[in-house]
């Protein structure tokens, strides 16, 4: 057996067994791995084409989820580039704190930023039949207060 301190590490390895114990279990599954747009801080061509071709790459390259946060592009602009994103059909895409974005391109959910909607409220409002089942609400935490509310 483990001692009651021992841990399960994030990063890196976890502790190692003390002589009498049972070896860890290796997780099965491994994480999720999600890039976060940013046009602005791309190198060269910042159009809204050259950054969808960096999300085909990225999702060609195994990533799981792409949330798109271009939080200056208008309503239109967004929409057709979540819309182009959704349409690839091999990544999930989040949307950065519009949505109404996400649900009118069939986005797998939203972030949620700290100055945004209550995630709760959201939440509540998605599965009163508002949004697909598996839509996913994420928020924005820092600090352990902002994860536990």
């Amino acid at each position: 057996m483990f001692s009651s301190h021992s841990k399960l590490f994030a990063a890196g390895q976890p502790p190692l067994p003390a002589k009498d114990s049972q070896p860890i279990a290796q997780p099965t599954a491994r994480p999720i791995v999600c890039y976060v747009t940013d046009r602005k801080a791309l190198p060269g061509e910042k159009s809204l084409s050259a950054l969808l071709d960096k999300i085909r790459v990225a999702a060609a390259a195994g990533v799981d989820w792409v949330q798109i946060r271009e939080k200056d592009l208008p309503a239109r602009e967004l929409l057709a580039l979540v819309r182009d994103a959704v349409a690839l059909g091999s990544v999930r895409i989040i949307v950065n704190d519009r949505l109404d974005v996400a649900l009118a391109t069939g986005a797998a959910g939203v972030h949620l930023g700290h100055a945004s909607v209550p995630a709760r409220d959201v939440v509540r409002w998605c599965r009163a039949g508002n949004a697909p089942a598996d839509f996913l609400v994420g928020v924005s935490c820092h600090s352990l207060e902002g994860a536990q509310e």
